[in-house]
């Protein structure tokens, strides 16, 4: 289910009529209760370094003093692009003392070839790339080969304006974000006092950091996932049966649509196929980022995350969740021997 449908299916709920004949609580669904939703109590909008933007207008009349640039700097910011031209730097200094790794192709040198001729990373290619990489995902382009070609059907002159095909690789081959060995020694952990993913949990848990800060959506948002093909290989790589991407990484994620904007307040990266009851964990994880001193959220979800338990445990939280539910998912008995009139059009039980 996408944010904007999500959305607007959480607001239909809201506004539904108090008396309608089909509003029953789970305990004795014969008795007809009145259904009431509580007022939303948040502040909603952007704020840059904690100054609120309460209003439109504001939001409008900041908007046109500052470029898109300042936007994305919200999110790539300075902390983010010293880390990674950092870290990159260090990793290729590191590579001639490190032992050859026993994946690598032993019919090509040691160290890499590459490694001789990369330049000083600095925050300028840094931002270049990432601005190559924005293009190249804005326009839909084709694979690396094709992107790259010199034949004249697929050629792109543009494209070499930003990078090679050879430094576009050096830079894929080199960029990192985290010292993996320092985070393991330190026992650097997330938000959620976890360990931090190898590679990416630096990137990740920064980034949903600064989507938490800068925006607070408003009171009716969508959960659900998020899936990204990967055609690389990582343990976090997953066959995704029911999506059309088939392959990929997934995220579980909060969003928001309103005025025909859309964004993404918070997610999180599914990493732990052996976490016991994982996709409730998750939602209650985000649930309890959601903007501090906010009340009564309404969260609009599908089958695969709702069940009576989730309900309860959301509403113990202070907001509230909508969307369809599984019949094993706690669903009591007599409910499920009315299942032949709430299949009919309009009709619905609440909790």
């Amino acid at each position: 289910m996408t944010g904007a449908r999500a959305a607007r299916a959480a607001a239909a709920a809201a506004k539904a009529p108090q008396d309608h004949k089909q509003y029953a609580e789970w305990g004795d669904i014969d008795t007809t209760a009145p259904f009431s939703v509580p007022a939303f109590e948040g502040t909603p909008g952007p704020t840059y370094a904690g100054e609120r933007k309460t209003t439109h207008s504001a939001y409008k009349m900041r908007q046109k003093k500052e470029s898109k640039l300042f936007f994305f700097e919200k999110f790539i910011d300075p902390t983010f692009r010293e880390t990674t031209v950092r870290e990159t730097n260090k990793y290729v200094r590191e590579i001639p003392n490190k032992p050859r790794p026993p994946s690598y192709n032993p019919r090509f040198p040691w160290p890499p070839k590459w490694v001789s001729v990369f330049p000083q990373f600095t925050e300028a290619i840094l931002m270049r790339w990432l601005a190559f990489l924005l293009w190249i995902g804005l326009h839909k382009t084709a694979n690396e080969d094709e992107l790259f070609s010199t034949h004249w059907i697929w050629e792109r002159p543009s494209v070499r304006r930003f990078f090679s095909r050879d430094e576009h690789r050096r830079i894929k081959a080199a960029l990192h974000c985290q010292d993996d060995a320092e985070m393991q020694r330190n026992d650097v952990r997330d938000c959620e006092g976890r360990p931090v993913l190898r590679k990416i949990g630096f990137l990740m848990d920064h980034m949903a950091k600064n989507c938490r800060k800068h925006y607070w959506p408003g009171a009716d948002i969508a959960y659900d996932e998020i899936s990204v093909q990967m055609s690389g290989r990582s343990t976090l790589k997953k066959l995704l049966r029911h999506k059309p991407i088939g392959a990929g990484i997934q995220f579980w994620a909060m969003a928001e649509s309103r005025q025909s904007k859309q964004y993404l307040y918070d997610f999180e990266l599914d990493s732990n196929d052996s976490e016991v009851n994982k996709v409730q964990n998750a939602l209650m994880r985000l649930v309890k980022r959601l903007p501090p001193g906010s009340k009564n959220y309404r969260i609009t979800a599908d089958n695969l995350f709702n069940s009576v338990d989730t309900c309860r445990k959301v509403a113990a939280a202070g907001h509230r969740i909508y969307g369809t539910m599984r019949m094993d998912r706690g669903v009591p008995e007599k409910l499920k021997q009315k299942m032949g009139q709430l299949k009919q059009k309009g009709n619905a039980a609440f909790v």
